[in-house]
């Protein structure tokens, strides 16, 4: 037996006792390390999330190590190696998997949101979704599930480096942006309402940190020298969206990854004036492992980004403080 925290219902986390899973054909036995709470984590805890089902064992955001293979696995990977997995589950049959697109896949199925994720000891999952996490600290490699959605959304808005960037909002998917920004080469501008969620995309290299409360948007045009190429936007809120536009120089690239239940106006005579090309973006598909492989070499920075928290049993308390006072703490993650 194994402990695991089951959310059974909207405020609903509860710590009970399950047997420990026993893999099958192409799935491997996992033992959690260190799990991270996510904004759909939140969702999926207060009854807002749209495809969950109760009773449901959380977390998509893990690194795990691998306790036993079940049969006809290819055991790239040797028993007790430390991995992170993707946590899609796709069907490989759809159009959209057709076109290698697997993350919007027709039939996705994700670890943590439809089947039993890291909020436990232990896991199965399918073979397939292993990349190797060798070396990392267990609280950096879970980190690669955010980082991957910001890389994904980079693609998607074809970033480049000698583009201007605007990135909406300062939380782990706007702080993994400026990451995966600064990688590409671009300037980076990143705006939000907390002082300290722009001071840590100060840290992380962001260009120009723009304060929503008070700051002119013509400080990003002087910046930008004229307005932005690209918008990365991670908070789905409508007035943000609107300056976004208004930004965006013509044929720019507008990058929704924010997710909103409104529905938000948009300047549609501004768009189609500037022929702005609007794109939505979520999980990334065959960035996984380029995720992970750029957490080697700045494990300090995403140790401060984290909160790092020892013991499942902190589950609980976590859940609801991250909720509730998301001007402390960007993301945390759990040591199991």
């Amino acid at each position: 037996m194994q402990t695991a925290y089951v959310t059974k219902g909207a405020n609903t986390l509860e710590r009970t006792r399950v047997s420990i899973p026993e893999p099958g054909a192409g799935e491997v036995l996992l033992k959690v390390k260190a799990v991270g709470i996510c904004g759909s984590d939140h969702h999926i805890y207060l009854g807002r999330h749209p495809y969950v089902k109760y009773p449901i064992i959380q977390g998509h955001e893990f690194c795990a190590q691998i306790e036993r293979y079940g049969s006809d696995c290819a055991q790239l990977l040797p028993v007790g190696s430390q991995v992170v997995v993707e946590p899609l589950i796709r069907c490989g049959t759809c159009y959209a998997c057709s076109l290698g697109r697997y993350n919007c896949c027709e039939n996705l199925k994700l670890v943590g949101v439809h089947c039993a994720g890291g909020f436990q000891e232990y896991l199965v999952v399918p073979e397939i979704l292993l990349h190797s996490a060798r070396d990392l600290p267990a609280n950096v490699a879970a980190f690669a599930e955010p980082l991957s959605i910001a890389m994904q959304a980079c693609r998607r808005g074809r970033v480049a480096a000698d583009d201007f960037v605007l990135i909406l909002g300062a939380g782990p998917i706007g702080l993994a942006s400026v990451i995966a920004c600064k990688r590409l080469g671009s300037k980076v501008a990143i705006s939000d309402l907390v002082p300290s969620r722009l001071a840590k995309a100060s840290k992380l290299g962001a260009d120009l940190i723009f304060d929503a409360n008070g700051d002119s948007p013509e400080l990003i045009r002087e910046w930008s020298g004229g307005g932005v190429t690209v918008v990365l936007d991670a908070v789905g809120v409508a007035p943000a969206l609107q300056m976004a536009v208004e930004l965006l120089r013509a044929a720019g690239r507008l990058v929704m990854v924010g997710i909103s239940k409104q529905d938000l106006p948009i300047p549609i005579s501004t768009i189609v004036g500037k022929e702005i090309d609007v794109l939505g973006s979520r999980n990334s598909a065959q960035l996984f492992g380029e995720a992970v492989a750029a957490l080697y070499g700045i494990e300090d920075k995403i140790e401060d980004l984290v909160k790092t928290v020892e013991g499942l049993d902190a589950l609980p308390e976590m859940m609801d403080y991250t909720i509730n006072n998301p001007q402390d703490v960007e993301k945390v993650v759990i040591k199991v």
